[in-house]
């Protein structure tokens, strides 16, 4: 797995938590939503990045090894 696919991957899966932060932000910014939101938002961009991180660097780290990963397998 090459470096732009990684990378198009992590863009990927951070898209819906990015948008969900700007909505809370815009929630919290019109006095809808408590400011407690935006604190916890933080915390699951924070772990969704590690998860994501964790789950490219061992697609990698199997398909250098030479056995096929599930990113890396063809048909």
């Amino acid at each position: 797995m090459n470096h732009r696919v990684r990378l198009s991957i992590a863009i990927a899966s951070m898209l819906p938590i990015g948008l969900g932060v700007l909505i809370c932000c815009l929630l919290v910014a019109a006095g809808t939503s408590p400011a407690g939101v935006v604190s916890a938002l933080a915390i699951a961009v924070v772990v969704l990045g590690i998860f994501t991180y964790i789950r490219l660097y061992r697609a990698t780290l199997t398909a250098r090894r030479g056995r096929p990963s599930a990113d890396n397998s063809n048909p």
